[in-house]
């Protein structure tokens, strides 16, 4: 089957999405039914992406800029990309296939539940989505939870929402002794993200805060680029009186990452919305207690394998953490249960099920 991927999300630093687009990248380059191309939409961006794909994956390279075939596709549905069996779009962005097969991935719904919380071209992504779905695309959703949402929130049947879960490669064996550097040596929370409303970093620092007095040497280390939330972040810095006790690193390198998960004494995610998330996973992964909101898909991905608390509520949020630190059965029992739950999250299942979604969509 000819397969064309977009591989946009492959350029610069890799947010979640990207980790996801370089696993299917890798995992349908090898697969032997498959005659795959990469897609870059993208006019300046990205000049040596071909020379970091995989054996197996050419890169084709549109010619304009991202933000003028978006309003394209938007308004117009031109120009198709031709040539190919499926076109797959990764991130909510799907060119017309010109005769072929479009399919298109949504990993959450912020954009139409929150718009608020989003930013830049985000916005656009109900009306591109809207578009593509009048042209025929069928969507790839990440969880039941967002599968659930599309047929809510998207003018589409059941029958063209397809529910294939992404997988999850553990995060390499971290040195903890280096993530404890990063603190100072302190014992630490940890919290991975992009800065950005959705991710609810202000309460996060509340809780903090309240911890603070129960747990006077405890620190809390963020990691995570910057983006259209750290206005609110830096503020609620300021305003939580444990300035000096937080420790900002930014987009971090995937080793770092791996430093920073051995150490941890306990992963907190505290977002007020998730279409799959990732990282408690890979907390779980790294042998960390997760403590994290019952928000979106992740009683879903994580099960029995967090410790869940309503959204928003910063003393909520403590007293989970609290307990995760003072509470050696609860601790052990998390640490079980997490691991039990990241064996059900495997590239190559993700990636075999994809195919065969290919094969039925290319299917006469």
């Amino acid at each position: 089957m000819r397969i064309a991927l977009d591989g946009t999300s492959l350029v610069g630093s890799r947010s979640g999405v990207g980790a996801v687009v370089d696993e299917l990248t890798k995992g349908l380059a090898a697969n032997d039914d498959i005659d795959l191309t990469v897609l870059l939409i993208s006019r300046r961006a990205g000049a040596d992406l071909g020379s970091h794909l995989p054996p197996g994956a050419p890169l084709r390279r549109l010619p304009l800029p991202a933000q003028a075939y978006h309003w394209a596709w938007r308004y117009a549905s031109r120009p198709s990309v031709r040539g190919y069996d499926v076109v797959h779009g990764p991130n909510y962005v799907v060119p017309p296939a010109g005769g072929g097969a479009e399919l298109l991935t949504i990993h959450d719904f912020t954009a139409w539940r929150f718009p608020e919380l989003v930013g830049g071209a985000t916005h656009s992504f109900p009306r591109l989505v809207d578009e593509a779905i009048r042209r025929g695309a069928h969507i790839h959703a990440v969880s039941n939870t967002v599968a659930e949402e599309a047929l809510h929130y998207l003018p589409i049947p059941a029958e063209r929402v397809h529910t294939i879960s992404n997988g999850m490669v553990p995060p390499s064996s971290g040195d903890a002794s280096a993530g404890l550097e990063a603190s100072g040596g302190h014992p630490y929370l940890l919290a991975l993200g992009t800065i950005e409303p959705r991710k609810d970093h202000p309460t996060l620092l509340r809780a903090f805060a309240e911890l603070r007095a129960r747990h006077p040497d405890l620190r809390l280390v963020v990691a995570g680029g910057d983006g259209w939330g750290t206005e609110a972040y830096e503020k609620a810095l300021a305003e939580s009186g444990v300035a000096n006790e937080v420790i900002r690193l930014g987009y971090v390198s995937e080793n770092t990452k791996a430093d920073l998960l051995a150490g941890a004494s306990v992963f907190v995610y505290p977002s007020i919305y998730e279409g799959f998330g990732l990282p408690p996973l890979e907390a779980a992964a790294s042998g960390v207690p997760v403590v994290a909101t019952a928000v979106g898909s992740i009683p879903e991905v994580m099960a029995d394998g967090a410790l869940l608390v309503p959204s928003g509520e910063a003393s909520a949020l403590a007293d989970a953490i609290d307990r995760v630190l003072t509470d050696d059965n609860e601790r052990l029992r998390l640490l079980a249960a997490g691991a039990a739950r990241v064996e059900h999250y495997t590239w190559p299942a993700a990636v075999d099920a994809l195919v065969d979604l290919y094969r039925r969509l290319s299917s006469p």
